[in-house]
């Protein structure tokens, strides 16, 4: 039930967030310098990290430790990364009334750019066509 209202209060910044998002997505789309799978994967890939670095955060260092295989729990580079994961989430978490709207923003408009949304009229190709009314 909490979750479900967290999500309600945080629809309308993630959907405004989420329009401009699939807004600069549909314009890199259209004007060719990008393809749909790649705009889409390169604007996800930060709120994907973030996303992680929530879990990470929520479930603290021993249940992520324990979870890990005996070999990758031993290795120090390995847990030095996921600590440094983790604090990402917790600053994450401070901030979470802006970070939550961005992360959700980014998914829904990835979706909406990859579903054709917004209807964004081409550029002219003509510089005469620039400057009529």
């Amino acid at each position: 039930m909490t979750a479900a209202l967290a999500l309600l209060f945080f629809c309308p910044l993630a959907a405004v967030y989420a329009r401009h998002v699939a807004h600069v997505l549909r314009r890199a789309i259209l004007s060719g310098r990008s393809s749909v799978t790649g705009a889409v994967m390169r604007r996800l890939i930060l709120p994907a990290v973030v996303a992680v670095g929530f879990a990470l955060a929520v479930a603290g260092r021993p249940a992520v430790v324990a979870a890990l295989p005996p070999r990758l729990a031993a290795s120090g580079t390995i847990l030095w990364a996921l600590d440094l994961w983790r604090q990402l989430g917790e600053i994450a978490l401070i901030f979470f009334f802006v970070a939550v709207p961005y992360v959700m923003g980014s998914l829904l408009g990835a979706v909406a750019a990859a579903l054709g949304y917004p209807r964004v009229p081409a550029a002219p190709t003509d510089p005469a066509d620039a400057t009529a009314p």
